[in-house]
C-alpha cells in the first residue's frame, strides 16, 4: 500500500487588476497578495524499502482575477539560505506534483543534504502569467525535516543517446537505449561529467534524449524544458532536437545541465596534399571528406607527398585533429601533425564514432 502525503499550498491572491496588450498576452496585476503555504507533515525517516511509495504536493490555483493560464515553479532550497542552495523540482501548469520516496531522496541528496542526517528543507511556489513569465507571486515558505537513506551514487564514463533518429541513421532501433548500436558520449574519466561524442542525424528535426545507462526507469535521462542548451529533468521534459540533419559534436554536463549540438563537416589539409595548406581566407580549399553512413567514417581518395597532414571542421582552424599511430588528438601545436612518408595514392579516413577514442588511417591503393 502506498503511503500518500498530501500538502496544500494554498494561494490567497486578492486584489487584482489587469490589461491585455497587443497578442502578446502581457498582463499587469497589482494590489497582490503573498500567497500562503499550510504546515504538513512529512516522515521522519526516508526508507530505501519505501523507495516506490508516493508523496505528493499540491497547491490550490493562483487567482489573477481572470482566467488565464498559471505556470508553477516548485522550489526546494536548503533551510537557513533564502534559497540561495536550492533546486527547481517542478514547472508546470498543474497544481500538483508526486515524488517517489526514491525520487524525493535523490533531490535531497543533490541538493546537500547528507544521507542518515537529519534536516530541514524549504519549499516554496512561484506563480507567473503570460508569455513572457510576468507578474510573479511567490508563496510562504514550509518547511520539511526529514533524514533521507544513504545511496552509492556511479556517475558513468559514458551516457547514451536513445531517439527517433536512430534507425534511418544507420544506429538500430529507435529509441532503444539498451541497442548495441545506440550512440554514446564520454567523460574523460569516471566521475567526471563532461561528455562527449559525434553522432549523425540523417533527418531533419530529430530528436533524443540523454540517460545515464541502458535501461529506461532505471537511470537518469534528460532532455529539455524549452531553453536551448539547458538540460532538464523533471515534470513537463521533452525531447531534445536536431533541427538540421547533420554530423554533430555533442557536448553535456549532466552536472552543469548544459548541453550543446556543433554541426561539423571534415577535411583534411597538409603540406602532403594536393592543395596544400588550406589558407584561412579560404582561397586555398583543404580537401573535404565524405561520410559513409554505413561505416560511420569520413573519408576519400588522394594522391599524397611526403610531407604531413592535419583533420579540421567546418573549414576552420578551430577544432583540428593532429595525431600518432592512428590515434587522433587535439593537442594545438605546429608539430601536432600526421606523417606522410612515401609518395602515392591513399585512403585517408577518421572514424569518430568511438567517443574520445578518435582514429584514423592513411592506407596506400
Amino acid at each position: 500500500m502506498k503511503n500518500l502525503f498530501k500538502i496544500s499550498i494554498f494561494a490567497l491572491v486578492a486584489l487584482i487588476t489587469f490589461s491585455c496588450e497587443d497578442e502578446d498576452d502581457k498582463v499587469i496585476a497589482q494590489g497582490i497578495e503573498a500567497a500562503s503555504l499550510m504546515t504538513l507533515e512529512v516522515p521522519a525517516q526516508l526508507l530505501e524499502s519505501d523507495a516506490a511509495n508516493e508523496i505528493t504536493v499540491s497547491w490550490e490555483s493562483a487567482d489573477y482575477g481572470t482566467p488565464t493560464q498559471v505556470d508553477y515553479i516548485l522550489e526546494m532550497g536548503l533551510s537557513g539560505t533564502d534559497f540561495a542552495t536550492s533546486t527547481i523540482v517542478t514547472i508546470t501548469q498543474q497544481t500538483s506534483h508526486t515524488w517517489t520516496v526514491e525520487q524525493l531522496n535523490s533531490q535531497l541528496i543533490n541538493l546537500g543534504v547528507e544521507a542518515d542526517n537529519e534536516a530541514t528543507v524549504e519549499l516554496r511556489v512561484k506563480s507567473s502569467i503570460g508569455s513572457g513569465r510576468t507578474e510573479e507571486l511567490m508563496s510562504s515558505i514550509t518547511s520539511i525535516t526529514t533524514t533521507p537513506y544513504s545511496t552509492f551514487f556511479f556517475l558513468p564514463n559514458r551516457v547514451w543517446l536513445p531517439g527517433g533518429y536512430a534507425s534511418a541513421s544507420g544506429y538500430g532501433g529507435d529509441w532503444d537505449p539498451a541497442d548495441a548500436q545506440t550512440p554514446t558520449l564520454a567523460a574523460p574519466e569516471e566521475g567526471d561529467t563532461n561528455y562527449e561524442g559525434y553522432v549523425y542525424f540523417a533527418n531533419d528535426n530529430s530528436q533524443f534524449k540523454i540517460i545515464e545507462g541502458p535501461e529506461w526507469n532505471t537511470f537518469t535521462d534528460y532532455g529539455t524544458n524549452g531553453t536551448a542548451g539547458v538540460l532538464f529533468d523533471g515534470d513537463g521534459e521533452n525531447n531534445l532536437e536536431v533541427v538540421t540533419a547533420g554530423y554533430y559534436r555533442i557536448n553535456a554536463d549532466t552536472a552543469g545541465l548544459t548541453y550543446t549540438l556543433t554541426p561539423t563537416t571534415w577535411a583534411v589539409t597538409g603540406d602532403a596534399t594536393p592543395n596544400g595548406w588550406a589558407s584561412d581566407d579560404g582561397t586555398i580549399p583543404d580537401h573535404d571528406l565524405v561520410y559513409d553512413p554505413d561505416a560511420k567514417t569520413w573519408s576519400t581518395t588522394l594522391d599524397l607527398v611526403p610531407g604531413v597532414i592535419k583533420f579540421r571542421a567546418n573549414d576552420e582552424w578551430i577544432e583540428i585533429f593532429g595525431g600518432a599511430d592512428g590515434i587522433l588528438n587535439m593537442f594545438n601545436n605546429t608539430d601536432n601533425t600526421i606523417p606522410v612518408e612515401s609518395a602515392g595514392n591513399y585512403t585517408i579516413t577518421i572514424n569518430l564514432s568511438n567517443p574520445r577514442i578518435y582514429t584514423y588511417s592513411i592506407v596506400p591503393n
